[in-house]
């Protein structure tokens, strides 16, 4: 995986958990405990000099967690919880395309949507985020253009 695409992505995915979703990257090295399984899979695909999508995969402590920390509220309506993992997912690869070439660039950016939660695509670029309250896992995948 090229270093020019793994380290945006580090740096887009971590800053947008922490800035938007304001749950913190944690640091396990060390530690015993298996990670949390991942359990929701959202899709925000892209067009534009560069076209492919960006997989955003979470664990369910995260997306319960995501959900209450965007929204305020408390108890949020379970529908509201995917809703929240989709708008990360559209923020981070929004925040990822000028980091790939020209900041001058267009892209357009699909709605995200949710996919199955299968084997993880080939990437490009991943990058596996262990937060409070679970992980997360990111991945961006290039695609031949049109």
């Amino acid at each position: 995986m090229p270093a020019t695409y793994a380290t945006p992505l580090r740096r887009v995915v971590t800053a947008t958990f922490e800035d938007l979703a304001l749950l913190l990257s944690e640091d396990r090295e060390g530690g015993d405990a298996d990670p949390a399984p991942l359990a929701y899979a959202v899709r925000v695909a892209f067009t534009g000099p560069r076209c492919g999508f960006v997989d955003l995969r979470a664990s369910t402590g995260v997306l319960a967690a995501a959900a209450r920390n965007m929204l305020a509220e408390a108890q949020p309506a379970p529908d509201l919880h995917l809703d929240a993992l989709g708008e990360i997912a559209n923020v981070i690869c929004g925040n990822l395309m000028p980091e790939l070439g020209d900041p001058r660039d267009i892209y357009r950016l699909d709605a995200p949507v949710a996919v199955p939660l299968t084997t993880a695509p080939e990437a490009d670029a991943a990058f596996d985020l262990p937060v409070e309250e679970g992980r997360v896992e990111v991945r961006l995948v290039l695609t031949p253009a049109s």
